[in-house]
């Protein structure tokens, strides 16, 4: 019989997980500003984000491009395209690195995001590429209630809510999200409290992210920008 993992607790506030990785052997093995400027290690031009340093999208659906007060931010605009193609990858990062399995590390990855409107479901999804499986579905779905994709290692899983947190339009969001090598999975958004998933089939190792959306409407955008994935060891709490 399949078995679900279920939320265990809020166990800290943001801040606390911040704390705690800074204090913690982690090592940023990949960084993404999507910096125009020439000196980066990266150097990204406006316009379609497809090709660009390894970054794949359906063409026409995603461009690098200016946004947020007074438009000064460059990051990463995406946009939905219709109900009649249904759930789709709109956009595939590049391997961030290949990591060695098995490991007992924790992986924490964070970006930056935000939304037009609340009436289209979208989807940030870590992968684990060398096992071709995703970490997480982390579930912004349409009319703004939060979900995640629990696991059941077997290659399905369930969607959990998470409880007390909804998304909304024209909000800047940051999204932290830590696969402990213990098989926890914690998450918090915007500086709220983590939500624990705890004794799931979560992958270790984050090589990958992906967006993804239901399509329910055409035109829809998704901005997200500053990613970075550290690998190391938090203090176990």
């Amino acid at each position: 019989m399949i078995r679900y993992s279920h939320i265990t607790a809020v166990v800290a506030a943001l801040v606390a997980l911040v704390a705690s990785t800074a204090n913690a052997a982690l090592v940023v093995y990949y960084e993404e500003p999507f910096s125009l400027n020439p000196s980066a290690p990266r150097t990204f031009v406006l316009g379609e984000l497809n090709g660009q340093h390894g970054w794949q999208s359906i063409p026409g659906t995603a461009s690098v491009a200016y946004w947020g007060q007074g438009d000064r931010r460059v990051g990463v605009s995406v946009t939905s395209r219709g109900a009649a193609f249904g759930f789709e990858t709109l956009v595939s990062s590049p391997v961030f690195a290949s990591i060695p399995q098995p490991t007992g590390d924790d992986y924490v990855m964070t970006m930056l995001l935000g939304f037009d409107r609340n009436d289209v479901t979208w989807y940030v999804t870590p992968k684990n590429v060398t096992n071709n499986r995703v970490v997480t579905r982390v579930k912004f779905a349409a009319g703004g209630g939060i979900f995640v994709l629990v696991p059941d290692g077997q290659g399905g899983g369930a969607y959990e809510p998470i409880p007390n947190m909804t998304w909304e339009p024209n909000h800047n969001y940051t999204l932290v999200l830590a696969a402990r090598g213990d098989g926890r999975l914690q998450i918090s958004l915007d500086q709220r409290s983590v939500v624990e998933f705890d004794g799931a089939s979560f992958i270790q190792g984050i090589e990958a992210v992906a967006i993804e959306t239901g399509n329910e409407r055409a035109g829809r955008k998704m901005i997200f920008d500053k990613i970075k994935v550290r690998d190391g060891r938090i203090n176990r709490q």
